[in-house]
């Protein structure tokens, strides 16, 4: 084992190899040992620490906005679901499993290259750089597959033969649940505007009502007081 330089004892670091050895050779877990500590016990201090930091406010606001993986897997949503259309509860969900079936296979894919077999590059000029004549380089990158389609049509003719029930077989085709809007519960018109009444004014007999208007509610910033 490589032994470090060896600094003044004014420092407060052992100055003789002796020291040094003595130091190193201290019982003590491994890297991969203290990994799988706080890894898997998760009432120890490096457990409760990266917990911490997980939990923290930042980092759940820094996974709301990562990027470009997240602008990346909606841009592919709304190619496979435009939001322009409104689809159905199974509908939507399948064109969200294939927009990450697509996203997965094109993820990663290679640069592509020009007829002098260079990396091939291309020029944008976005519209915030206009004014400015600025202008944005690319890489241009091979075209994307479509190799997952295939694998699934060759799933459904097995499931078609077969005379699989899928919606048996798949638990998340069972159930429909409906539209949120469905479940909120709606308020009771005339305990509503009796709250607002109550809340923004309280309601008087103003002077000179006319006939056939008894009963009818007037806030007090729009009636006459008594």
């Amino acid at each position: 084992m490589h032994q470090r330089p060896t600094p003044s004892t004014s420092t407060g670091i052992p100055s003789t190899s002796a020291d040094v050895q003595t130091q190193s050779d201290e019982p003590g877990p491994s890297t991969s040992t203290a990994e799988k500590t706080w890894s898997t016990d998760p009432r120890s201090a490096s457990a409760k620490k990266v917990a911490a930091i997980l939990d923290s406010t930042w980092t759940r606001k820094d996974v709301k906005m990562l990027s470009p993986s997240m602008e990346g897997i909606h841009s592919v949503i709304n190619q496979y679901a435009p939001e322009m259309f409104s689809f159905s509860y199974e509908g939507m969900l399948c064109r969200i499993y294939l927009a990450a079936l697509h996203f997965n296979e094109n993820t990663n894919r290679a640069q592509a290259m020009d007829r002098e077999g260079n990396p091939a590059f291309s020029i944008c000029y976005p519209r915030a750089k206009q004014t400015t004549g600025g202008y944005t380089v690319r890489k241009v990158l091979i075209k994307a597959t479509h190799n997952f389609s295939k694998r699934i049509m060759e799933k459904v003719l097995l499931l078609c033969a077969a005379g699989a029930d899928t919606r048996a077989k798949y638990p998340e085709l069972k159930a429909n649940p409906g539209y949120l809007t469905a479940k909120v519960t709606r308020p009771d018109k005339t305990q509503a505007v009796k709250e607002f009444v109550s809340r923004f004014g309280k309601a008087v007999e103003p002077v000179g009502r006319p006939e056939g208007t008894e009963g009818v509610v007037v806030p007090a910033s729009k009636a006459t007081k008594k």
